[in-house]
């Protein structure tokens, strides 16, 4: 009964060495000087977790990898390398904005003009006549990087001439004195197709332009004591050149140059339509605008 008593004892003492050995073999060295002696539970990628025995509930805590010069776990001895924190710093890719070319572009013209109709024969009176003075309107769309357009073109040409006391001897030999009157206008109104080279501030720049469309002609005339009233519809195509020159931000004022030649293939008169005969087949009129504007161009 005694050694049963005594192996009792020595079995508890064991148990009890063994116990404080298990709970004391883990300990953590931090800067190299102070030793935590504590219970590892587990290691992490970067933090350790421990446990501390107290009275009551086992204090829990951890440490960060980095604090840790070596430690103690599951009978291994484990050194902790320098770690070396790297602050990564965001790149942001700044997109610097870029002025580019304007995708609009709105014209406003005036000067001057001038016709020559091919059949009309020469004289005083109708070198008057085809001087006048011209307007014109344009709208283009440029698509983004490239350097030609499309739009439409609107012009109207306007000339008036007048004589009083014209006297004009008729087949037998009777001489009339009247008042001669023309009072001409041509509008034009076509599709348009446009080539520009712009400079570097993308607002002067050079300018040619194509169009087709129709001219529409009217003049209201006075022969002596008769009124007369043509009208002429003819197909025409327009070219012209020009320069716009920046004045601030995207106001431009241009200069233009252009050739417009229409085809007359019949013509009212008085309300009565009249064929143009094979003597006047190719009936044109040729028209030259000396004009300056102001341009408008925006995104």
């Amino acid at each position: 009964m005694l050694v049963l008593n005594k192996m009792k004892y020595y079995l508890l003492v064991i148990a009890i060495m063994l116990s404080n050995f298990l709970i004391a073999q883990d300990y953590i060295v931090i800067n190299g000087d102070d030793t935590v002696y504590c219970k590892i539970e587990s290691v992490g990628a970067q933090k350790i977790f421990f446990s501390i025995p107290t009275d009551s509930v086992p204090y829990n805590s951890s440490l960060l990898l980095s604090q840790v010069n070596s430690y103690y776990f599951n009978h291994s001895f484990e050194q902790q390398d320098t770690v070396i924190t790297v602050k990564k710093i965001k790149k942001e890719r700044v997109k610097i904005a870029r002025k580019s070319a304007p995708l609009f572009r709105f014209s406003a013209s005036y000067g001057l003009g001038y016709f020559d109709y091919q059949n009309t024969k020469e004289n005083a009176y109708s070198k008057e006549l085809k001087s006048g003075y011209n307007a014109t309107f344009e709208a283009h769309y440029f698509p983004e990087g490239f350097n030609y357009g499309l739009g439409i073109k609107a012009s109207n040409f306007t000339s008036k001439h007048q004589v009083d006391n014209m006297s004009i001897v008729d087949e037998v030999g009777n001489t009339l004195i009247g008042q001669l009157r023309d009072d001409i206008t041509m509008n034009y109104l076509a599709g348009s197709f446009v080539l520009r080279w712009l400079q570097k501030d993308f607002t002067s720049g050079v300018y040619i332009d194509f169009s087709f469309g129709k001219t529409f002609y009217i003049n209201n005339n006075i022969t002596l004591t008769e009124k007369f009233k043509t009208e002429a519809n003819g197909y025409a195509f327009n070219v012209a050149a020009g320069y716009d020159y920046k004045l601030w931000r995207n106001l431009a004022i241009g200069l233009n140059v252009a050739y417009n030649r229409t085809y007359i293939n019949e013509m009212e008169i008085n309300g009565e339509t009249f064929k143009i005969d094979k003597e006047y087949k190719e009936s044109q009129i040729s028209r030259y605008h000396f004009v300056l504007g102001i341009r408008y161009l925006f995104k």
